[in-house]
């Protein structure tokens, strides 16, 4: 089994900056692997254990399976769509997420991020509630942009 270098370092930032949910989870796989065709297959036999020396013992056999494979992702993205983020900063939207995901740089507060490795997966998973606020805040055609609330949300400062 091919295994993976762990996703978990770049993962929090990630979570924190860019972030999740639009009521359904959306789902996108970010990785251009083919699928090998052996994989598809039944479960390979087990291989025989060569024979060992008289002198040296014999090295244990480790059975593998052609179909399990280690899969790097992130399951709780927020935009800009949801209120929290947008609060503490994130002002992408879930392409700017899957971009990133794919291995993309973006730029969140005015700081570049980019993962070492692009995810296999992601899913955007931004909040429900104020979900139409959060695009007439953003989008000036949109009913209410001009709305004393909105204008006050659009003009937060990042705290340092």
């Amino acid at each position: 089994m091919k295994l993976r270098t762990p996703h978990h370092a770049c993962r929090s930032p990630f979570r924190t900056l860019v972030g999740a949910a639009l009521g359904a989870l959306l789902l996108v796989a970010c990785s251009d692997r083919p699928v090998d065709d052996k994989a598809k297959a039944a479960v390979a036999p087990a291989a025989k254990a060569p024979v060992a020396a008289a002198s040296a013992p014999a090295a244990p056999v480790i059975a593998t399976h052609p179909l399990k494979e280690a899969w790097f992702g992130e399951q709780h993205l927020h935009t800009a769509y949801s209120l929290d983020a947008y609060i503490g900063g994130a002002r992408l939207m879930p392409s700017d997420a899957y971009r990133f995901a794919k291995g993309e740089e973006v730029e969140v507060s005015g700081i570049k991020f980019k993962l070492a490795q692009p995810l296999d997966w992601a899913a955007v998973t931004d909040h429900a509630e104020y979900i139409g606020e959060m695009y007439s805040t953003m989008n000036p055609a949109a009913p209410g942009y001009d709305n004393a609330q909105l204008k006050q949300l659009r003009g937060l400062q990042r705290i340092e």
